[in-house]
């Protein structure tokens, strides 16, 4: 029973690893891979949709030319543009993706690195272009991924001149700004102290 077991195991490990040299060598040849149908393409993966080739087109020239990914994905919903699974709702993430792929620009990819010229016509016959609309989207999420930027000036900046801890920006009375020590931004009393408008 052990040995027909283990003989099961090592089959089963050797046609994965067919599978997987198969597929190396077809993202090599720059071969389509199958799965869900991409936007801009048929579900063949290679021949173009001409009406969706324009949207990736003009995202990515819109991104590598400083336009945001909100605009864009605004721009599309309110045309009533459908996504390639037939959703008349876009989002910034969704976009995103589409924009940041490398088959747009004719490159084949395996396990999320690039294997070579893709055998289907890129709809982004620039790739520098792409690659600047990439590079464009990749700054902006490291800059999201560090927090967003404090919406008063003082927020992190100024410090309490009695303890020297830091201070946070608070509506007083909801009328104007004034800052407060951290730890105090929501007293028990319900009042703000040591506050500097």
């Amino acid at each position: 029973m052990g040995n027909f077991a283990g003989l099961n195991q090592q089959e089963g490990e050797d046609k994965s690893a067919r599978v997987t040299a198969a597929r190396q060598r077809q993202a090599a040849a720059g071969a389509y891979g199958g799965g869900k149908r991409p936007y801009g393409y048929q579900s063949d993966g290679v021949t173009i949709v001409e009406c969706e080739a324009a949207e990736v087109l003009a995202a990515v020239e819109g991104v590598a030319a400083g336009r945001s990914l909100r605009s864009l994905t605004v721009s599309l919903n309110q045309r009533g543009m459908p996504t390639a699974t037939g959703a008349m709702r876009w989002t910034l993430e969704t976009l995103r993706d589409i924009i940041l792929r490398p088959r747009n620009a004719g490159i084949a990819v395996y396990q999320g690195k690039e294997a070579g010229p893709a055998k289907w016509p890129a709809i982004v016959e620039d790739e520098d272009m792409w690659r600047e609309a990439v590079a464009v989207l990749r700054r902006l999420g490291r800059q999201a991924r560090r927090g967003s930027v404090p919406k008063w000036l003082g927020s992190c900046l100024y410090r309490c001149g009695k303890c020297g801890s830091g201070v946070c920006s608070s509506l007083k009375e909801g009328r104007y700004q004034s800052y407060v020590r951290r730890w105090e931004a929501v007293p028990r009393s319900g009042r703000l102290r040591l506050t500097r408008s």
